[in-house]
């Protein structure tokens, strides 16, 4: 992950001094733009706090109406994939992202995969590759935001909005950020995170889209637990089909070599030792861990075929224990490394299958009503409402102030992506008009150790 790959051209190292200290520069100004807009969100807030309050003294304030909670299985997935989003987005400012990124992780991937894909790939990785500070400052503003739209607004339509800017988000790392997840390169396996922990991602911004009446019933949660199933009966028989290696054992196992390969990466020592101890193992038991995996993943994905609750549970306790085994053992935790972009497939999958169980079991009783009622002025329905819930004021806020955040990071993508669509002769120019003013920007003592970084 670390180590350059053969036949990548010589220039900046993905530690170049002169671009971590642009990109540090970069994440500084949008995080002061961040907070002026939580400023600004919090003037409008206390602006119409001081309404309710005003109304409370006249003694103005209408009956409250009782709203039902949101059902648990949609706020399951809400809240874990919120801060998935956040702990994802605080890993691309790792200082080897900008120059790191693409050249590492995206291209190799993509390198394997079929034609249309390195076409897609190409495309889309333009801006960062014309403009490796923008876009890598805008990444973690834009993942964070979503995040935090995810965690604040529990319902209605920010909360809607929220996870349909998920899905769209993770859609797009998952066909250019993870290459389709691998889809369409050879060597794919659960194991390694086939089909792309991105994918994950946008299934969990689609449920939150949804309608909330699609929680009334368990049949959502249902439904789910059978897709997993399917899935991972898939799975099961891609690990189990002949001539793709991993029945072999000896040094050219693929599990063995993955988990030596992630061994390698910089990353605790404790860790480092379990991954090559079962490096190790894998080569020397390649048969059967193989087998062990793909009797393990029938045995699970008909669990979850099942109706009854003590087939469920018991197919949702393997599934824990064997996403933890291969999260730990082959996947690494997936955010080592200094290039590691989330947790890998194991972890979204586990949450997945989880919430899928709590909104089969648990259901929302009916469909709540909305504190913005219809027929009335735009204004009048939010003065209303602003008066009538005082957590739905917050909470509306809060969520415009997430999505500022997810505006500060996505403005600047979408204008990197225009002028790399431009061509070379428009784009070259001001990526190093862009460089050359970040450094100028930078304190004297890091622009000399810059000046020597060659």
């Amino acid at each position: 992950m670390e180590k350059p790959l053969p036949g990548m051209s010589p220039g900046p190292t993905a530690t170049d001094p002169r671009v971590v200290a642009a990109f540090h520069d970069a994440l500084a100004w949008r995080g002061l733009a961040a907070a002026v807009v939580l400023a600004a969100v919090l003037l409008v807030w206390w602006r119409l706090k001081s309404l309710q309050l005003r109304a409370a003294a006249a003694g103005q304030l209408p009956e409250r109406h009782q709203l039902l909670s949101e059902a648990p299985g949609r706020k399951a997935i809400r809240v874990a994939f919120g801060l998935l989003f956040v702990f994802d987005g605080f890993l691309q400012t790792q200082p080897a992202m900008p120059e790191g990124l693409v050249p590492r992780v995206i291209k190799p991937t993509a390198d394997l995969s079929a034609r249309f894909v390195q076409v897609v790939v190409a495309g889309g990785t333009s801006p960062w590759r014309h403009h490796p500070v923008t876009a890598a400052a805008a990444v973690v503003f834009i993942q964070v935001g979503i995040g935090l739209m995810l965690l604040v607004a529990p319902r209605g339509l920010w909360s809607r909005l929220a996870g349909g800017a998920a899905l769209f988000w993770a859609l797009l790392v998952w066909t250019v950020g993870e290459s389709f997840g691998g889809l369409f390169a050879p060597g794919g396996s659960v194991l390694f995170g086939l089909p792309g922990a991105a994918l994950f991602y946008v299934l969990a911004g689609g449920l939150v889209a949804l309608p909330e009446r699609h929680f009334s019933d368990g049949r959502l949660g249902r439904l789910l637990l059978r897709l997993l199933g399917c899935f991972l009966l898939g799975m099961a028989l891609l690990q189990a089909w002949p001539g793709r290696g991993f029945w072999r054992s000896g040094a050219g196992n693929p599990v063995s070599e993955m988990a030596r390969q992630m061994a390698r990466v910089s990353q605790p020592a404790v860790f480092t030792s379990v991954v090559r101890s079962f490096s190790g193992f894998s080569a020397s038991h390649g048969f059967d861990v193989n087998l062990a995996v793909v009797v393990l993943l029938a045995l699970i994905g008909s669990l979850l075929l099942l109706r009854g609750d003590l087939a469920l549970r018991l197919g949702l306790g393997l599934l824990v224990l064997f996403a933890l085994a291969t999260w730990l053992l082959v996947q690494d935790l997936g955010f080592f490394g200094g290039l590691g972009t989330d947790p890998n497939s194991m972890v979204p999958l586990i949450v997945i299958a989880l919430c899928a169980y709590v909104a089969r079991c648990r259901p929302s009783p009916a469909e709540a009503e909305s504190p913005v009622r219809s027929g009335e002025a735009l204004s009048t329905r939010l003065r209303q409402a602003a008066i009538e819930r005082p957590t739905f004021l917050l909470r509306s806020t809060a969520a415009a102030a997430a999505l500022g955040v997810v505006l500060i990071g996505a403005i600047p993508m979408a204008a990197a992506a225009v002028g790399s669509a431009l061509g070379p002769a428009a784009h070259r120019p001001a990526a190093a008009a862009e460089m050359t003013g970040r450094l100028a920007r930078l304190p004297g003592a890091t622009r000399s150790a810059a000046g020597g970084g060659r």
